[in-house]
């Protein structure tokens, strides 16, 4: 049996599964290389926004829609370009009011790079959450998040879990959650 699982593994080219770090590793370091004050930014930005232009690609797109659509239940104007085109066509027409957010896993791809370029010759706010390393993105942003990942693919395909992106993104949520609610409190007490 173990020759076989070497076996497949080799022939299937996935990659050592050894050292892989645990789900609960992943979120503890995410959470250490994150700051409060960082979270606290970047909810106050998308609050402070007219609409933010989540631009994301692969599986990263999932944790985008994820927080985009749990935004738009609480009145926020989100768009999320579905594929390369459309997302050059919003990063040239960004204008103010509105946010670029770039969740990306490498921050480095040829596309996310020029989307980034574009957004800094419109002169938006940027934000960005990528895995935990120096990224050409990363330096052009006003906040930069991060998630800690340890890659994994699967016959040249990328499955690396993205669940540091959704604990960045949920946390987020919870501070925006405050200063929604503190709104919504403030116009009762005016009624």
């Amino acid at each position: 049996m173990k020759y076989q699982i070497i076996h497949d593994r080799k022939q299937y080219g996935i990659e050592a599964a050894e050292q892989q770090t645990s789900v609960m590793d992943s979120l503890k370091q995410t959470l250490a290389i994150n700051s409060r004050q960082n979270i606290e930014k970047t909810a106050r930005l998308i609050y402070d926004s007219r609409q933010v232009i989540f631009f994301a690609l692969g599986l990263s797109r999932i944790v985008a829609l994820d927080l985009a659509k749990k935004l738009e239940h609480l009145n926020k104007i989100i768009i999320v370009p579905d594929d390369r085109d459309n997302c050059i066509l919003y990063a040239n027409n960004l204008t103010q009011g509105q946010i670029a957010f770039f969740i990306s896993y490498s921050g480095s791809t040829d596309i996310i790079c020029k989307l980034s370029y574009i957004a800094q010759t419109r002169g938006v706010p940027i934000v960005t959450l990528t895995g935990m390393s120096q990224n050409p993105i990363s330096g052009s942003s006003v906040v930069s998040l991060y998630a800690y990942f340890r890659k994994l693919s699967y016959r040249d395909a990328d499955i690396t879990s993205r669940i540091g992106f959704y604990l960045v993104t949920e946390l987020i949520l919870e501070e925006y959650m405050k200063l929604f609610r503190m709104e919504q409190q403030l116009e009762n007490e005016i009624d």
